[in-house]
C-alpha cells in the first residue's frame, strides 16, 4: 500500500554501506527500525526501497532504537527544513 501511494520505504540497518546522511528524505517516507535485539527482519528489509545506516563511531556499538529513530526524524526534518529556505 505504501509504494503504490509512493511513499518511499526506507529501512534503517547497519546491514549496508549507504548512511543516513548520503540519502535524500524530502520525498514521503515510512520509516522500517528494527527491535535492539533482532533488528529488522528480512522480510521486510526486502520490501524497502532504501536501506541507511547511522554512521557510528567506533566506540559506539549501537544506539537505543528510540534514540536512532530520533537522530533519523531530525535528519528528515533537517533536508525538508533546509529545501524550504
Amino acid at each position: 500500500m505504501l509504494q503504490a501511494a509512493e511513499i518511499k520505504i526506507v529501512a534503517v540497518t547497519e546491514k549496508t554501506d549507504q548512511t543516513l546522511f548520503e540519502n535524500d528524505f524530502e520525498s514521503s517516507v515510512a520509516l522500517i527500525m528494527g527491535s535492539e535485539e533482532r533488528g529488522i527482519h528480512p522480510s521486510l528489509v526486502k520490501l524497502s526501497n532504501e536501506k541507511v545506516k547511522l554512521p557510528m563511531n567506533e566506540n559506539i556499538g549501537s544506539l537505543n532504537v528510540s534514540v536512532a529513530c530520533g537522530v533519523v526524524l531530525y535528519e528528515i526534518q533537517r533536508q525538508r527544513h533546509h529545501k524550504s529556505k
